[in-house]
């Protein structure tokens, strides 16, 4: 069972469509990066989802503790100084841990995959934000990539991240709704949960 990527579509239809991986991965650094705030200072999400959904994947057939992980989302950094994300955490997440991340300049090829970052190519001591908010193009955009572990047995969905940071004197934090299914072998419910 590979990635499965369910991007909303408009809030008047009532399914999502469940689109590829590198489609829906394209389409959020696309989306993302059109509403860029340049308002603020620090590092900021690189827009909002075109959406009142929330954005979900899911990867079937994961042992326990077997990492895997997910392209969580495009962000830039508002104001003179380079920014740096200092931490990420799953919310609402029992039994699934953050064991690493990784921000990489522009839109990452991998959006999700099986395994750990560093095994995938990705440096997971790169944690820093070049990218100008309001840039043009995929300039104005990193991705923030988060690598996963499920602690138990069983399947677990966690329902979003926070994510802290700094920009020279600044530091804050901020959240984001990402819905991350981790499924157990064998549990076909989990895999096709629309």
């Amino acid at each position: 069972m590979g990635v499965r990527t369910r991007v909303p579509t408009h809030p008047l239809l009532a399914r999502p469509t469940r689109i590829g991986l590198a489609v829906g991965a394209a389409g959020l650094v696309l989306c993302l990066a059109a509403a860029c705030s340049a308002d603020a200072v620090g590092v900021r999400r690189a827009g909002e989802p075109d959406s009142n959904g929330v954005m979900s994947s899911a990867m079937g057939d994961m042992r326990r503790a077997e990492p895997m992980f997910v392209g969580l989302m495009s962000i830039c950094v508002a104001g003179p100084d380079d920014g740096k994300v200092t931490e990420v955490r799953a919310v609402d997440a029992a039994d699934v841990t953050v064991t690493s991340f990784s921000v990489v300049p522009g839109a990452a090829d991998d959006a999700a995959g099986r395994g750990s970052l560093t095994r995938s190519g990705y440096d997971v001591s790169q944690h820093a934000v070049r990218s100008r908010c309001g840039s043009t193009g995929l300039d104005g955009v990193s991705t923030l990539l988060v690598e996963l572990e499920r602690e138990v047995d069983q399947s677990r969905t966690l329902q979003g991240f926070e994510v802290d940071w700094e920009a020279g004197s600044s530091s804050g934090t901020f959240s984001y709704l990402y819905q991350v299914s981790i499924c157990a072998p064998k549990d076909d419910a989990c895999a096709t949960a629309p």
